[in-house]
Order: C-alpha cells, then sequence, then structure tokens
C-alpha cells in the first residue's frame, strides 16, 4: 500500500508540474516573442519621426555655412541622443553630428550602406548593424532630400543607440525569469 501512495503523489506532483509549466512557459514565450518584435517596431517608427524632424529642420535653409549646419546637427544630436549625418549622393559626408568638423573629410564614403541604397532609391532606408566608430549597435534611417540653401541634394541619416533598448529587455526577461522560477 505505500507503493501506492508514492507512486500516486510522484504522479501528481509531475502533473503539477506539467500544468505550471503550460501555465507559465507559454505566457512567457509569447512574452518574449511580442515584446521583442514590438519594441523593435517602435524603435523603427522612432527613427523615422527623428528622421523626419532633421530633414524638415534642414530643409529650411536658413543656415549660411556648412559650419552653421554642422553645429546646428551637433546640437540637435545631443539633444535627441542620435547621429546625425548629411551626405552627397555620391556618398561623401558633408557634416556628421558624431565627429568633428576637422575629421568630417576623414571619414569613409556612405554609398554602399543598405540604408542609403535604399535612400537613393526614394524609400525610406532602414538598417540595424554595429558601428566600429561607436562602438555599439545602432539603428539608422536614411532618407533623400532635396538642395536647401548651402545644402546641395543629398542624404540625410540618423542612427540610434539600441543598446538602451536592449538593456530594458534584458532587465524585463531577469525579472520575469525570477518570478517564474519562484512560481
Amino acid at each position: 500500500m505505500t507503493t501506492t501512495t508514492i507512486s500516486l503523489r510522484l504522479r501528481l506532483f509531475l502533473a503539477f508540474g506539467v500544468i505550471l509549466f503550460l501555465a507559465l512557459g507559454v505566457p512567457a514565450y509569447y512574452l518574449h516573442q511580442n515584446l521583442g518584435r514590438t519594441s523593435e517596431n517602435e524603435a523603427r517608427d522612432g527613427a523615422v519621426r527623428d528622421l523626419r524632424s532633421v530633414e524638415w529642420m534642414l530643409s529650411s535653409g536658413a543656415f549660411d555655412s556648412l559650419e552653421q549646419v554642422n553645429e546646428a546637427l551637433r546640437e540637435l544630436g545631443a539633444r535627441m541622443d542620435i547621429r546625425i549625418t548629411f551626405m552627397t549622393l555620391d556618398g561623401r559626408v558633408l557634416t556628421d553630428s558624431g565627429v568633428t568638423a576637422e575629421r568630417v573629410e576623414s571619414l569613409e564614403n556612405h554609398l554602399g550602406r543598405p540604408e542609403v541604397i535604399q535612400a537613393l532609391d526614394g524609400e525610406i532606408g532602414l538598417g540595424l548593424r554595429y558601428s566600429d566608430t561607436l562602438a555599439q549597435e545602432l539603428l539608422y534611417a536614411a532618407i533623400r532630400t532635396r538642395a536647401s540653401g548651402v545644402l546641395p541634394e543629398g542624404i540625410v541619416r540618423i542612427a540610434r543607440p539600441q543598446s538602451q533598448i536592449r538593456k530594458s529587455l534584458d532587465r524585463l526577461y531577469g525579472q520575469a525569469g525570477w518570478v517564474y522560477g519562484l512560481g
């Protein structure tokens, strides 16, 4: 009679374990899939909004020199926590908020970058990749612009750091892991 009781307890314990796994595992998987996709979409939408704002500012034609454009982009980039680059249609960088004006000429040509190629085709170019210059993962967005004031027709591109989004997701997953572990 003792062996039947242990066997029944073991079966109940295993059944409870399966039910607990299903009750917690399925929602955790859904949360992981859905939250990652949602945060990626929100990051892309935010990058496009930032890009449109920068494009609007540059289209005002209110600048008398490239140095004024560079200073305005540097200040705007710092306030928005983005990097802003303006390049000619052949990929030559004219100004970049992430580097000094003296260093702009030493930047490599950006013509082959995926988001720049998309922008040249008339689309809003988007790309996510690691930046060797800034040593972090960045979300890039680029759009073709018309000539305005001192700026020729070209491409304006912004880059948003993705490290903060990744850290927030990792922290949330870690907290959810503790909750599921205690459950």
